[in-house]
């Protein structure tokens, strides 16, 4: 049976600056599976204050700790609404004084490579949560004043062609009680986010916001998910948005619950032999679809009033690493594997497959890209090509064109690792990393291999 941290205790189990923010990166973190994944990472890779305040040599991070005379951010501040008393989260009225975008050449020279220009104002940490389309791209991070005595979190989502689309701020980590903003995800033209509050004399709850990233009235007050002794025991650990659909993760039972309009249900569950805990979750519209890790790994589909069913699966090996823009679909598919989980190797076979995105499975065309040695994290697709963080190395991102199996990778400086990839375009990769990065990454920068 696979397992799972609950959101509750991944938030105690960091006791961060930046309380929910990065702990469980996206990734699973259930104790079984995360030596496959790549996903149990040490807490230095994932503790917010140790990832931003010092590199490997225990020296501040270039940029990220100037000090000096910087004024604070003039935000303006209102509650965030539907909370239970004693939970105050609280969204910016003019969240564009948060962040400007602009993009710098990367401070170690690199050619090809442009990253977020940092401010002195913040501590900041960036997030493998974003989206991409032809009009925009979109990114999340997280980051606090470094004037602000409490160290509030704030939660900031930002699109190029649109600035800072919103930012919350919540409690500082020395709160009593649970006041969280988490998980939160962007997608095509919207963004959503989950609200978990135990705090003294209210009744604990958590809900579920979805809102247009072109809105301009703030979210409204969402809608419960869970009240009472089920949200103590149970919370949203991934969301997956479309402009229509917000799906999350529930865990612990890995099962996936939508919410579109005023509406918010779980999935019909799938039939017993097919079943497993929802892992890696993705929307295209209204379709849902995730990896269910079970007895094998498949990939499952479903929608709000429609039955939950296999999208795709084999019969003698796992489907994982699953990724799609909406066009393509890619995934890698694991044969010969020695024992359930925490094998050191664990398939003798992995290769890499592709498929355009169709809503019917029967109609889902899998064509073979080629055999992969890497183990892979958690990956993306986009602009034609498949890309992950190397398992085996923190430095490295890997790309594969998907019309040929090309393979290209690029290292990152020696004093930041990778959290993840945020989005892929047709000739550039933007990678969230160590020290409150974000890069930008020209295909010309990737060293590829010949053909």
């Amino acid at each position: 049976m696979v397992r799972r941290r609950s959101t509750h205790s991944v938030i105690i189990a960091c006791g961060l600056w930046l309380s929910g923010c990065g702990c469980a990166d996206g990734e699973p973190t259930h104790h079984d599976a995360g030596r496959d994944t790549g996903a149990s990472r040490s807490e230095a890779d994932t503790n917010p204050r140790a990832d931003h305040d010092a590199g490997p040599t225990g020296q501040p991070d270039a940029g990220q700790q100037a000090g000096g005379d910087e004024d604070d951010a003039v935000v303006e501040w209102q509650p965030l609404p539907g909370l239970p008393e004693g939970c105050i989260i609280e969204q910016a009225t003019n969240p564009d004084t948060l962040l400007a975008i602009e993009w710098v050449p990367c401070r170690d020279g690199s050619t090809g490579c442009r990253e977020l220009a940092p401010d002195p104002r913040f501590q900041r940490v960036t997030l493998d949560i974003g989206y991409r389309d032809e009009t925009r791209e979109c990114f999340a991070l997280v980051q606090a004043l470094r004037s602000d005595a409490l160290q509030r979190p704030i939660k900031v989502i930002a699109c190029t062609d649109a600035g800072v689309v919103g930012a919350w701020r919540t409690p500082p980590p020395s709160m009593p009680g649970v006041c969280q903003l988490w998980p939160l995800g962007v997608g095509a033209g919207a963004f959503a986010f989950a609200t978990n509050a135990i705090v003294a004399d209210s009744v604990p709850q958590d809900r579920l916001f979805h809102a247009s990233l072109l809105g301009t009235d703030g979210v409204g007050p969402g809608i419960t998910l869970f009240e009472g002794a089920r949200a103590r025991s149970a919370s949203p650990e991934r969301i997956a948005v479309s402009a229509t659909t917000a799906a999350a993760e529930i865990h612990p039972g890995g099962y996936v619950v939508v919410l579109e309009g005023d509406t918010v249900e779980p999935l019909e569950p799938p039939a017993r032999e097919v079943a497993g805990t929802a892992q890696n979750l993705h929307v295209v519209g209204r379709h849902v679809l995730w990896e269910a890790w079970g007895s094998r790994i498949r990939l499952l589909h479903g929608a709000q009033g429609e039955s939950t069913a296999v999208y795709h699966a084999r019969d003698s090996g796992d489907v994982r690493g699953f990724a799609t823009d909406g066009r393509d679909l890619a995934w890698v598919e694991g044969y010969d594997r020695p024992c359930t989980y925490g094998c050191p190797e664990p398939y003798g076979r992995v290769e890499l497959w592709t498929a355009h995105y169709e809503r019917d499975p029967s109609d889902l065309a899998p064509r073979r890209v080629r055999e992969l040695s890497a183990r892979i994290a958690k990956a993306r697709v986009g602009g034609g090509f498949y890309g992950h963080t190397d398992y085996t190395d923190w430095h490295r991102v890997v790309l594969y064109r998907l019309s040929d199996g090309r393979r290209g990778t690029w290292t990152l400086p020696r004093d930041s690792s990778a959290r993840g990839i945020v989005w892929i375009a047709e000739t550039e990769v933007a990678v969230a990393a160590g020290g409150g990065v974000l890069y930008r990454i020209d295909f010309s920068a990737f060293s590829w291999e010949d053909g």
